[in-house]
C-alpha cells in the first residue's frame, strides 16, 4: 500500500498547517504570475501603440502623396499592405522574444550552478592518519592575530583576533550584527 503522508497528517493532526502553508504557498505563486501576466499586457499594448501610430502615419502618407504623378498608386497600396503585415510580425516577434527571456531565466539560474566551483573532498587521505594518532586529543581552538576578509578588496570581517577556547568549556560568542560572529565559527 502506497502512503502518501496522510497518515502522519492525521496522526499530528497538522491538517490545519500544511493548509496555511499551501494558501500561503499558492497566493505568491499567483502574485508571481499576475506580475507576469500585467506587465505582458502593459508591453503589448505599448507595442501596439507604436504599431498603431506608424500605420496611420503610413496610411496618411499614402493618401497624401495619391495624386502625385512620379509615385504609382499601386506602390502606395503595395506599401500600404506591406507596412500592416510587417508591424504585425513585429508586435509578435517582440511579444515572443520577451516571453522567451523570461521563461529562459530558470535554464540560465541551472547553467550557473553547473559552472559553481565545487567543494573539497570531505574525506582526505592524511585523515585515517589523524584518527590513528587520535586526533584531536584536547578540545582546545586557538587563534592568534586572525585577520581575514572573506574577499580581495573586501574589508576585513575579522581583525587581529586572539582568544582561546579551552577545553571542556562551553564558550559563548556575543557582539553586534556585522561584528564577526559567523566568520569566527
Amino acid at each position: 500500500m502506497l502512503t502518501t503522508g496522510l497518515i502522519t497528517f492525521r496522526g499530528y493532526r497538522e491538517f490545519g498547517f500544511y493548509r496555511k502553508v499551501f494558501l500561503n504557498d499558492l497566493a505568491k505563486s499567483s502574485n508571481a504570475f499576475f506580475c507576469y501576466s500585467i506587465t505582458q499586457r502593459w508591453l503589448a499594448c505599448r507595442l501596439d501603440l507604436i504599431c498603431i501610430s506608424f500605420g496611420v502615419s503610413t496610411a496618411i502618407f499614402a493618401v497624401a502623396f495619391k495624386n502625385v504623378s512620379f509615385i504609382d498608386r499601386q506602390l502606395l497600396i503595395f506599401s500600404l499592405t506591406i507596412v500592416t503585415d510587417v508591424i504585425v510580425m513585429f508586435s509578435i516577434s517582440i511579444r515572443m522574444f520577451t516571453e522567451l527571456s523570461n521563461i529562459m531565466v530558470a535554464s540560465q539560474r541551472i547553467y550557473e550552478y553547473t559552472n559553481l566551483e565545487s567543494e573539497d573532498e570531505l574525506v582526505k587521505p592524511g585523515d585515517e592518519a589523524l584518527k590513528a594518532a587520535n586526533w584531536p586529543s584536547k578540545g582546545e581552538i586557538k587563534f592568534d592575530d586572525v585577520t581575514m576578509s572573506y574577499r580581495e578588496g573586501m574589508n576585513p570581517s575579522l581583525i587581529d583576533l586572539s582568544c582561546t577556547c579551552e577545553p571542556g568549556f562551553k564558550v559563548g560568542i556575543v557582539g553586534r550584527t556585522g561584528a564577526g560572529k559567523s566568520t569566527i565559527l
